[in-house]
């Protein structure tokens, strides 16, 4: 027999002395909170040292930016919070499926798209924070700077949901895809914009999924044949079966990437000419090289490439909003990077050459809003429920819908 011992449950971050509150956010970005928005919430900030704020998401303490913070331990009625926050995606929907390599579009949530980020506060004045970085020496690092970054760009198609198999656990080509259906006699296009595009023979990435889609029984041998034409090119040519899916990933050189491009799907299975193939589009994920013009913008996210050339990578950027105030995000390296305007050219220098890292640009108009702020319980804290069920002989878990149908 075995035994289990010490199991982490997940809230191992959490103090049951302090006070939390829940942080609202339901797309990727940077994130400001002002004083008077946390004070308007019921953060104390008024009376709380600033240099003592903690930010967690998912058990992790995030690294923030405080205006305002100083060293005197009073906040700057002036100040505010700054962080770079995620919409929730599909990484807890795994317990609900019989194998998580099923689990066809990690990128979508089966249930919600909004994250909970909990900000609490101690005495400590150690926390994380991201560090300031502020570079002017430009002239060393020009002759090895970089050709281009990278850019993702990711489309989910995720208006119908398909239940697959009506097992009760969720398995293979279940979740949100496309409500168009590939058939015989309907293929699919979509269409996906590709701006600035570096021409170069280093490789860009496109990843694409599509599903089974046959009618809802506990299991399908239903045959597929699916094809996916792009560039000129079939792409993709898989027979699979049943609820089971295709994702695959073509590296194509950045200098045949078209600015626009159209992806043909269709399934033609002949094999069993009297059933219908249907088929749908989960996502497409292309990753490539990009240009630095950033697309007259007040945000911008790309991903800065290892560069062995030298230590410091040297950035010029044109086409993006500058405004008064513009600053580098290195959310690799967690680090705020001052970014100058040089007679309309902005300039940077960024560290940490021999990794790979993922990087925002952003203007003083380009951060967002939090969804809300809410308390998590009258005392704004957590209940430890190892102690409290030491007090019970059961507990019951529900939600709030349904204790007023239980109290009648």
């Amino acid at each position: 027999s075995s035994f289990l011992y010490a199991q982490n449950y997940g809230n191992e971050w959490i103090d049951y002395e302090k006070q939390y509150f829940k942080i609202h956010v339901s797309q990727d970005g940077i994130y400001k909170i002002t004083y008077s928005q946390l004070l308007a919430a019921g953060i104390p900030v008024n009376v709380i040292d600033p240099r003592g704020i903690q930010l967690f998401y998912k058990g992790e303490e995030q690294y923030i930016y405080i205006h305002g913070e100083g060293s005197s331990g009073i906040f700057d009625p002036s100040g505010y919070i700054e962080f770079y926050g995620i919409r929730n995606r599909g990484d807890q929907d795994e317990a609900f499926f019989d194998e998580n390599s099923n689990r066809v579009n990690n990128d979508y949530s089966f249930y919600n798209d909004t994250s909970a980020y909990f900000i609490t506060w101690d005495f400590s004045t150690g926390n994380r924070r991201l560090t300031p970085i502020n570079q002017t020496d430009y002239a060393p690092y020009i002759a090895n700077a970089q050709a281009y970054c990278l850019k993702n760009i990711r489309k989910n198609y995720t208006s119908t949901y398909y239940p697959a198999s009506t097992r009760a656990l969720y398995t293979q080509s279940e979740g949100w895809f496309d409500n168009l259906t590939i058939t015989e006699t309907s293929p699919v296009t979509k269409t996906i914009v590709i701006p600035e595009i570096y021409s170069t023979s280093q490789n860009s990435k496109i990843e694409i999924a599509a599903v089974g889609a046959p009618a809802s029984y506990p299991t399908s041998n239903v045959p597929h044949r699916l094809k996916v034409d792009f560039l000129g090119q079939t792409r993709i040519d898989e027979t699979y079966y049943g609820y089971d899916f295709v994702r695959e990933t073509i590296n194509i050189p950045a200098n045949q990437l078209s600015s626009s491009i159209q992806f043909t799907f269709t399934a033609n299975d002949a094999t069993q000419p009297d059933v219908n193939d249907r088929n749908a589009v989960s996502y497409i994920d292309i990753t490539y090289p990009y240009t630095w013009s950033f697309e007259t913008t007040d945000y911008f996210e790309f991903t800065l490439p290892v560069n062995t050339s030298t230590t410091k990578d040297y950035l010029e950027i044109s086409g993006f909003n500058a405004g008064s105030t513009v600053y580098l995000y290195d959310l690799t390296n967690h680090e705020r990077i001052v970014v100058n305007n040089v007679s309309g050219v902005l300039k940077a220098l960024v560290n940490h050459t021999d990794t790979e890292r993922k990087m925002v640009i952003i203007n003083q108009s380009g951060d967002k809003a939090v969804d809300r702020i809410s308390k998590i319980s009258p005392n704004n804290k957590f209940t430890d429920e190892g102690t409290e069920k030491q007090k019970a002989d059961y507990r019951i878990v529900t939600h709030n819908r349904g204790r007023s149908g239980a109290q009648q």
